[in-house]
C-alpha cells in the first residue's frame, strides 16, 4: 500500500471515540476471534483423516500461520486505504477498499466474497451437524437428528436442523450483533469442554489409544483466556451476553430431559424414544 501512496490513513488509526473497557475489548476480540473460528472444524473429521497424530497438528498449525499472515496484511491495507470511521460503519469492508484500489475490477469483488461466504457457511454446517449427530447419539439430544442417509452416511436430519436454526438466527439482529451473540455461547461451550478434558487428563479416564494429547498447562491456560472472554461481557456487555445465556439454559433443559427421563410425563418420552 505505501508503494501505490496509501499511507494516510495509518497516521491516525483509532478516532477519539474508541473505548478501551474491558466489556469492549472483550467485544472487539468477539469479532477478530470469529475470523479465525475455523481452526477447530478439523477436530470434527479427525476419524476421517488417515494418520492422524502427524496430519492433524501439521494441518492446524500450518493452516492457522498462513491465515494469519494473510489476515494481517489485508488488515493493514484496510487502515492503509480506509479511516476508522468507515471500516466501522460498513459491512462491506473489501467490497468499499476495492472501489477505492481495484478501479472496473471491484465490481467483481462482492461475487468473490459471495464465494467465501458459501465455503465458510459449508465447513459451519458441516462441524455443528457432526456435533448435533454425535449429541443425538449419546441421547443428549432427541434421537431423530442421529438419522442418516443410507448412501452417504451423512447425518441429513441434523443438517437441515442446522439450517433451520442458522436462518432463524439471521433474523436475530445485524452482522456485529450476531457475531456477539454467537461467539459469547461459542467461548462459553468451551469452556464446559476444556473441564471435562481436565476432568478425563486427571481422573486418568481411558480415551483412544490414538488420541492426540496436549500439555495440560495449555489446556488450563485456554481455560483462563475462555473464562475472561465469557465472564466480563456478562457483567459489563450483558446484552450480549443474555441470548448466549438463553441458549445454555435451553441446552441444560435438553441434556436434564433428555438424559434424566424416569419422572418426566410420558409425552415426553416421544421426544426421544
Amino acid at each position: 500500500m505505501g508503494v501505490y501512496g496509501w499511507r494516510g490513513a495509518l497516521a491516525d488509526p483509532f478516532t477519539s471515540e474508541a473505548k478501551y473497557t474491558s466489556g469492549s475489548l472483550v467485544v472487539g476480540f468477539y469479532g477478530g476471534l470469529y475470523a479465525y473460528s475455523g481452526w477447530d472444524v478439523l477436530n470434527y473429521s479427525t476419524g476421517e483423516i488417515s494418520r492422524p497424530r502427524r496430519n492433524v497438528p501439521l494441518a492446524l498449525l500450518t493452516g492457522i500461520g498462513v491465515v494469519t499472515i494473510i489476515y494481517f496484511f489485508i488488515n493493514l491495507s484496510f487502515f492503509a486505504v480506509l479511516d476508522a470511521t468507515t471500516i466501522k460503519e460498513t459491512n462491506a469492508v473489501a467490497a468499499v477498499f476495492s472501489e477505492k484500489t481495484l478501479g472496473s475490477f471491484s465490481y467483481f469483488i462482492p461475487f468473490l466474497i459471495g464465494i467465501l461466504l458459501l465455503g465458510s457457511l459449508n465447513s459451519n454446517l458441516f462441524s455443528a451437524s457432526r456435533y448435533m449427530y454425535a449429541a443425538a447419539k449419546q441421547g443428549h439430544l432427541p434421537a431423530c437428528f442421529s438419522c442418516v442417509n443410507l448412501e452417504t452416511d451423512s447425518p441429513r436430519v441434523a443438517i437441515f436442523a442446522q439450517t433451520a436454526l442458522a436462518i432463524g438466527i439471521s433474523f436475530i439482529g445485524d452482522l456485529d450483533a450476531l457475531i456477539n451473540y454467537v461467539m459469547f455461547g461459542f467461548w462459553a461451550q468451551r469452556i464446559f469442554t476444556l473441564i471435562a478434558l481436565l476432568v478425563i487428563r486427571f481422573k486418568q479416564i481411558p480415551v483412544h489409544p490414538e488420541c492426540i494429547r496436549v500439555p495440560s498447562w495449555c489446556i488450563i491456560l485456554f481455560l483462563i483466556i475462555n473464562v475472561i472472554l465469557v465472564i466480563i461481557p456478562i457483567f459489563q456487555e450483558f446484552h450480549v451476553a443474555a441470548l448466549g445465556i438463553g441458549i445454555c439454559v435451553v441446552g441444560f433443559g435438553f441434556y436434564f430431559i433428555l438424559i434424566y427421563p424416569t419422572n418426566l410425563p410420558r409425552w415426553m418420552h416421544i421426544a426421544n424414544p
